[in-house]
């Protein structure tokens, strides 16, 4: 059997990202972080991701040629259009580092889409992902400093993985699952992975997680065909047992009312947020405002405005013609679970996008735009139909 060089296999690069982005972080440690964790001095995890991603992109042009589709062009103009507002932005906030993002963006979908052999395994270094931040998160809610019990707001700002804070964490979680839970068929399978899932959103109190996990569930039911009229009825009854558990043990007497306040602080500021985005996209229509919509004062936690006031018209025809050439390709393929798993990962970061900051940050977008190209490359062979086959997972 031939043996493929290290270089030339990305799910060893998808592993690698995986363990920097969920063990490492950048100087200043945090003290409220008790799960083992590497401080880097002078480098972030994404300029080593960044950097491994180069050399091996380099490396394999160089031996084996270039390989370039349609949405890899896109990527590369997404890039060039991102540099033209700084001619007319004097400053925007970590320039570099979100131009790094931005590029990262197209070494990811590059070499998912050119380096994996084969789009199955990417199985494994799912479930592998999954795993490892469900036990960070019960190992750092069992450590932490606060209690469970105590103010969910603090307790929550305190749930700090190397990966970010409790809506960030869940942002993770939600996606793992949904892809896991289309590749599993076991019945059993199925229902640990939504039990981990669902313990591990409660633990971060991400409210925002928590719907996400369930309308992700819903939707999963819906592509997969399993779901009907008494099946339906179970899981609105499931829920409705879990939300009253939920309000009778997590969340009692002041602290509910306190969680509603806040709630409502929450939406009015996303409103100002948003009419912010509008006004800066009103201010610069052609090209948007590029890396300053990521100045944490005015990022607008919605992707679509995040688009829109960064990137103006051509940023928002860029994205259609991004997610017209995914659809088109993906269409057509609902017997593929990879493609189906690959499609409702995307889905599950794009709804959690809709209030929370989940594209535009480098982990997510790495592990998005990886998982596109994994989809991409799995129906290239299905499309082909060279190294297809039925699937066994049980």
């Amino acid at each position: 059997m031939k043996i493929r060089p290290f270089y030339n296999n990305g799910l060893h690069y998808f592993v690698i990202g995986i363990l920097l982005f969920t063990l490492t972080m950048q100087n200043p440690d945090n003290k409220f972080i008790d799960t083992p964790h590497f401080v880097f001095d002078h480098i972030t995890p994404t300029t080593i991701i960044f950097v491994i991603g180069v050399v091996l992109i380099l490396l394999r042009s160089i031996l084996e040629g270039i390989n370039i589709d349609y949405i890899t062009i896109l990527l590369i103009i997404r890039i060039i259009l991102a540099l033209i507002p700084m001619f007319y932005i004097n400053d925007a906030p970590d320039f570099f580092g979100n131009l790094e993002t931005t590029i990262l963006c197209f070494i990811s979908y590059y070499i998912a889409k050119n380096f994996v052999d084969d789009p199955n395994k990417i199985k494994f270094s799912m479930l592998f992902l999954f795993l490892l931040i469900v036990v960070q998160v019960v190992f750092e809610s069992y450590m932490g400093p606060i209690s469970f019990f105590d103010d969910a707001y603090v307790y929550k700002n305190n749930l700090i993985l190397p990966i970010g804070g409790s809506n960030a964490i869940a942002a993770i979680i939600i996606p793992c699952f949904s892809f896991l839970l289309c590749i599993i068929q076991g019945k059993v399978g199925k229902g640990v992975i939504f039990i981990l899932a669902f313990l591990s959103v409660i633990l971060t109190k991400s409210r925002s997680g928590i719907i996400a996990l369930f309308i992700m569930f819903f939707l999963i039911l819906i592509f997969t065909n399993k779901i009907n009229l008494k099946r339906t009825i179970k899981f609105i009854t499931i829920i409705a047992l879990l939300s009253i558990l939920y309000v009778l043990f997590f969340e009692k007497g002041d602290l509910l009312m306190d969680a509603f306040s806040k709630t409502n602080n929450t939406i009015i500021e996303r409103f100002q947020r948003w009419s912010m985005s509008l006004d800066l996209f009103i201010k610069h229509p052609i090209f948007g405002v590029s890396y300053l919509i990521q100045d944490a004062k005015i990022n607008p936690h919605n992707w679509i405005l995040n688009i829109l006031a960064s990137g103006g018209i051509f940023g928002v025809l860029l994205s259609f013609l991004l997610i017209f050439n995914i659809i088109s390709t993906l269409k057509g393929k609902k017997d593929d679970r990879i493609i189906i798993g690959s499609i409702c990962f995307v889905l599950a970061i794009l709804l959690q996008g809709l209030g929370e900051i989940t594209l535009f940050t480098s982990r997510t977008d790495f592990f998005f735009w990886f998982v596109i190209g994994v989809a991409m490359k799995e129906a290239k062979l299905y499309k082909e139909k060279k190294r297809y086959r039925k699937f066994d997972y049980e």
